[in-house]
């Protein structure tokens, strides 16, 4: 959703927009075209930066980008916009005035200019705006609640797999943590502390704001990491902080991608912003850059919003990047406990606060291939055939929560932003067991025959709706449903059906998703 405005008192009558020092050092990435043979395209770039008073800073051959340094002014004129300051929720950030177009000189070469514009670009499931509200109090712990390290019996993880050898690429945008606190806290929920590293790509950074008995952006940090510490122990965990804005992203998602020492094979990613609040260069960069990690073996798990089909306020609207085809978008449902060890699982949906698991068609992408046979509907709004999320769905509800500590603080926690790290974790233990990287998983979970949840290998969710108004949204069925997508995992299952295909068929769906 939009983030938020600003609020001013009386006493406070400061413009929400002010004019930019044209003296001010700015710095832009450039995207380039894939490599042709013979062509020197850095040299092109080199020469347009000179004539406007530019200089080249950085170049990267194998990710394709340039970054040019140089002045307000000198960019204004460069890129044919006015840049400005602007205030949301009491941070100024850098906007512009005007369509920002590649210049013509740059035609064909240059694919996005990113980072004149560092306005937060995303936010995390469930909130409704960025920076999100430091005074909310978190769900508390109720008879329901379970450590995350429960969920490995819950979903049938395979005995013995626990992501070794493994790195997993944890992406933030927001909040941070403390290594001391998250060590404590994973003894207090019965894990051994994983090995976790942080990568920060600047100007992001692992800034924890440490407010204990709050709701604060460390608790969703806090989140990722207790849950796959929990569900993949042996696994690395790397943590990407990168500024929420569209070179942020595109940057923080190429470091995990061509990180060469870490080499992670699983990316989660608890972030997204509704389809029609991305601009289209930004969507098209980083749906670049995702395929570039199904290319890499690399499997990428994404939360589907929490806002049922209202994830921009309106009906039927959804999230990106969890809309992306090259993307695992995990949906939310409620995993009751019951007697004698048995269980009910039904499509999460806590209207009462306004949440429910996100789904739904996508606005921006075709329906891919791999879903033709699977009973995914036109668009509700537009009767056209779209991209169907989610795929697959786990546990999402704070009344059958996770266990999770922020800040000292024991809090009940879901969302589809804890499905995401759960998929994340589980797919690293299948590359452990299977030897080898799942990578592009997306296509290939659909390949069984509709409605046979690939042997048992998920379990199809036929119980609920995502319905936030009682009438908008959709209902749970056999097979594919735009709540709960496939179902939720059976690990040994899950498992045993990967075995039992062949080696490249996720590759081969990438050419043509």
């Amino acid at each position: 959703m939009p983030a938020a405005k600003p609020t001013r008192s009386a006493t406070n009558r400061k413009p929400a927009i002010r004019p930019m020092d044209p003296s001010a050092a700015i710095d832009v990435l450039l995207l380039l075209r894939p490599a042709e043979k013979g062509i020197n395209d850095v040299k092109a770039v080199q020469s347009f930066a000179g004539a406007h008073g530019l200089r080249v800073a950085a170049t990267n051959s194998e990710r394709r980008t340039i970054v040019l340094n140089g002045s307000a002014r000198h960019m204004s004129k460069a890129f044919g916009v006015t840049l400005r300051l602007q205030q949301i929720g009491g941070v100024t950030y850098r906007s512009h005035r005007g369509a920002l177009k590649v210049p013509k000189e740059l035609a064909g070469i240059v694919t996005g200019v990113f980072g004149l514009d560092n306005r937060p670009v995303a936010k995390r499931p469930g909130r409704q705006s960025f920076p999100p509200p430091e005074s909310d109090k978190p769900p508390p712990v109720n008879a329901n609640t379970r450590p995350p390290k429960h969920f490995r019996q819950l979903y049938q993880f395979p005995t013995g797999a626990t992501g070794k050898g493994e790195s997993i690429a944890v992406l933030e945008f927001g909040g941070g943590f403390e290594p001391r606190r998250l060590k404590h806290a994973l003894t207090q929920l019965g894990v051994a502390a994983s090995k976790v590293v942080v990568r920060e790509i600047s100007p992001g950074a692992n800034l924890p704001v440490n407010l204990p008995g709050k709701l604060s952006p460390d608790a969703e940090v806090y989140m990722d990491l207790e849950i796959l510490a929990s569900v993949a122990p042996g696994a690395t965990l790397v943590v990407y902080f990168g500024e929420n804005s569209s070179r942020g992203w595109i940057e923080t998602l190429h470091a995990a991608i061509f990180d060469k020492k870490y080499r992670p094979s699983v990316i989660s990613i608890s972030w997204g912003q509704a389809e029609e609040n991305w601009d289209p260069q930004t969507v098209s960069a980083i749906d670049h850059a995702l395929k570039l990690a199904a290319l890499a073996g690399i499997t990428v798990c994404c939360s589907s919003g929490d806002r049922g089909v209202f994830e921009a306020g309106k009906p039927y609207t959804v999230a990106y990047p969890a809309s992306s085809v090259f993307a695992l978008a995990c949906g939310g449902t409620q995993l009751d406990p019951l007697k004698a060890e048995t269980r009910r699982e039904s499509v999460w949906n806590q209207s009462e606060a306004g949440l429910a698991s996100g789904g739904g068609i996508s606005s921006l992408f075709n329906r891919p291939v791999f879903q033709r046979s699977h009973r995914v509907p036109a668009h509700a709004a537009t009767q056209k055939p779209g991209r169907g999320i989610p795929d697959v769905a786990a546990n999402a509800s704070s009344a059958t929560g996770y266990l999770i500590i922020a800040d000292g603080t024991p809090m009940s926690l879901g969302g589809t932003s804890a499905a995401a790290p759960l998929w994340a974790g589980l797919v690293a233990c299948l590359n452990q067991a299977l030897r080898r990287r799942i990578g592009y998983l997306t296509p290939l979970l659909y390949t069984g025959k509709p409605d046979a949840a690939n042997n048992g290998a998920l379990r199809s969710i036929r119980i609920g709706d995502n319905q936030l108004d009682g009438r908008q949204g959709y209902r749970a069925r056999k097979g594919w449903d735009a709540c709960t997508g496939l179902g939720s995992p059976h690990g040994v299952n899950l498992l045993a059906w990967l075995r039992r295909q062949t080696a490249d068929a996720g590759k081969s769906a990438v050419a043509e998703p």
